[in-house]
């Protein structure tokens, strides 16, 4: 295999580039190249014809049940507490005059913030 010169442009030791396809070259063939459909048996055409019609019909979604309606505010809750106790964190840290030990908990509490801030721009 024939490498390129020293001085020449691009990275030597590999041969050139390939040339650019042509702009009339396509992978996929054309609808009068390929082999014609397989038949479909009248009930699997009916079927799909069906299945066809029913697409635009608006899909009735479930309503959640019983047990994911009774554990909605468990969040919540969560972050009431992760809220609270960072808050109660960042109160003692500052009292002992450790401003260092109270970041951690300011971050917690800004991100409990913003989580509030954007539900409840979501629901306005």
């Amino acid at each position: 295999m024939k490498t390129r010169q020293h001085g020449s442009s691009g990275t030597p030791g590999l041969p050139p580039a390939p040339a650019p396809p042509s702009r009339d070259a396509n992978p996929w063939p054309m609808s009068e190249q390929r082999e014609p459909a397989p038949q479909l048996h009248p009930r699997v055409r009916a079927a799909v014809e069906n299945a066809a019609s029913r697409r635009n019909q608006p899909v009735v979604k479930e309503t959640p049940s019983a047990g994911v309606r009774k554990l909605s505010w468990l969040p919540y809750l969560m972050l009431v507490f992760v809220a609270a106790t960072s808050i109660r964190l960042a109160i003692e840290a500052f009292e002992a005059g450790n401003i260092e030990a109270a970041v951690g908990p300011l971050v917690a509490i800004l991100f409990a913030a913003f989580f509030v801030w954007r539900r409840w721009k979501r629901r306005r």
